[in-house]
């Protein structure tokens, strides 16, 4: 009961999507890119991002994928912000820093085609893909399911064996050691 009585009578208006639109092409508006003005307010509007490998789960390929926070209360002057506003303007994201491959993009569509009964040259024909880009993407979803994953990345966190190309980690003077000076904060795992 004490809460509630204690509770402010005034109602906080949040900043509206085209207003934190406008207020970010004002601040960068007349800065250069290699200004150290831009470099500052980046780091205020980001102050943490981590870069992480991922691998699809049929062993081809390595992405990165950026989680970050992304504070959209320094779009805002300090003077006209409530402090209680101030936590509701982060936001904790995941970006992929990569082109989606082919047999990601379409396997969603390739696969419905399939279960509605259609081959593959009628899948591709509908589709404008090739007939091994639908059979590449009816594979990795078989895999998914072999593995029970709903999405296709896996987090790589050692060096992959299928990785034709780096075979360092396969030496017998190589050791492996995650740096556990840089990992992330635990909370990041939200961003999803």
């Amino acid at each position: 009961m004490k809460l509630l009585n204690s509770t402010p009578d005034t109602v906080v208006e949040l900043p509206s999507v085209t207003e934190l639109q406008q207020a970010a092409e004002e601040v960068f508006q007349d800065m250069a890119p290699r200004d150290p003005r831009v470099c500052r307010q980046l780091r205020r509007l980001v102050p943490q991002i981590y870069l992480f490998p991922y691998q699809i789960c049929d062993g081809h390929g390595i992405f990165l994928r950026a989680k970050l926070v992304l504070n959209l209360a320094a779009l805002i002057p300090q003077s006209g912000m409530p402090e209680e506003v101030e936590p509701i303007l982060y936001r904790r994201i995941s970006v992929d820093l990569f082109e989606v491959p082919q047999r990601v993009e379409f396997r969603e569509q390739v696969v419905e085609l399939h279960q509605q009964g259609l081959v593959t040259r009628k899948i591709a024909r509908q589709l404008g893909l090739t007939q091994p880009a639908v059979f590449n993407a009816l594979v990795l979803d078989q895999r998914m399911k072999e593995l029970g994953l709903t999405e296709p990345y896996v987090l790589l966190t050692e060096p992959p064996e299928s990785f034709g190309r780096c075979r360092r980690h396969k030496k017998s003077r190589y050791r492996f050691e995650p740096d556990t000076k840089h990992l992330p904060p635990p909370d990041l795992d939200a961003a999803a």
